[in-house]
C-alpha cells in the first residue's frame, strides 16, 4: 500500500469511543489529518448518528472532531450491494462487512468480539483499534 491512503470501514464502538481519545481517537485523527480514507455506507452512517445521539452527542460536538462524514474530502461513501449473515449473534455487525467488501476496503477496525472473532472477512483483515495502528506504523 506504499503512496496509497488505506481504505479502512470504522465501527461505530471506534467512533463512539475516540470521543474520549485513546486510540480510537488516533485513528479518528489520522482519518481528519487525511491519512486514511474512511469507508461508509448509508446504514453505517445512520448507525454512527443514532448511537452520538443516544450519547447526546450534538452536530457542534461532531463538527468539532471532524466527524460530519460525508462533508470530508477523507470519507467515500458507498452503496453496498452485498448481502451477508455471516454474524449471527448481531445481524447489524454484517453492515461493516458489506461496506468494506464493496468499498474495496483494506482494514476493518473494531472493538467489537463478533467482528474480531472472524480475524479476516475475504481477505480483509478485522483488527482492534491497537493492533491497527500497529499494522500501519510497521508499513501496512
Amino acid at each position: 500500500m506504499a503512496g496509497l491512503k488505506p481504505r479502512v470501514v470504522l465501527d461505530t464502538n471506534v467512533i463512539i469511543s475516540s470521543f474520549w481519545g485513546g486510540k480510537p481517537g488516533e485513528i479518528v485523527d489520522l482519518w481528519k489529518d487525511g491519512r486514511i480514507l474512511l469507508i461508509v455506507s448509508l446504514p453505517i452512517l445512520k448507525e454512527y448518528l443514532a448511537v452520538c445521539a443516544r450519547f447526546g452527542l450534538a452536530d457542534a460536538q461532531l463538527k468539532e472532531r471532524g466527524l460530519l462524514f460525508l462533508e470530508s474530502p477523507f470519507s467515500t461513501l458507498v452503496h453496498a450491494r452485498s448481502e451477508f449473515s455471516v454474524i449471527q449473534e448481531d445481524l447489524p455487525d454484517n453492515r461493516f462487512l458489506e461496506c468494506a467488501v464493496d468499498g474495496g476496503a483494506n482494514f476493518i477496525v473494531s472493538g467489537d468480539q463478533h467482528l474480531l472473532r472472524l480475524k479476516v472477512f475475504q481477505k480483509i483483515p478485522i483488527l482492534s483499534p491497537i493492533d491497527f495502528l500497529k499494522r500501519l506504523s510497521e508499513g501496512g
